[in-house]
This record gives C-alpha cells, structure tokens and sequence, in this order.
C-alpha cells in the first residue's frame, strides 16, 4: 500500500462515504495518496458498494 500514487474510488451510495473514509485511513496509516471519489449507480458485480482503482510505482514508498 505504501507504493500507491493515487486512488480512484467508485461508490454506489455516498451517504457511505464517512465509513469507507475511516476504512481508507486504516489502510494508509502514513498517509492517503491523492484520490478521487466518483458516484456510480451500480459496478459489474450489482453486489459490491465500492470499487477501488489504484496507481503505484513500485518501490516508492519504501
């Protein structure tokens, strides 16, 4: 997690933002890379509430 650059989410309720936000500075405990949140209404699997693209360089954050 420490190499990605940049991460690309795509939720499909906001109103579930505050709780993903939580989970993401979890997960990037040094830091969040930059991001950007998008709305969507449904992903390929109608089941899952987020999805998460990411950008690294490997090496980066060591």
């Amino acid at each position: 997690m420490a190499d990605a650059i940049k991460i690309n989410k795509f939720l499909t309720d906001m109103y579930q933002y505050g709780e993903f936000s939580k989970a993401r500075n979890e997960a990037f405990p040094a830091g969040v890379p930059a991001s950007a949140s998008y709305s969507t209404p449904t992903h390929v699997l109608p089941s899952l509430l987020v999805e998460i693209e990411a950008i690294a360089i490997i090496g980066s954050g060591s």
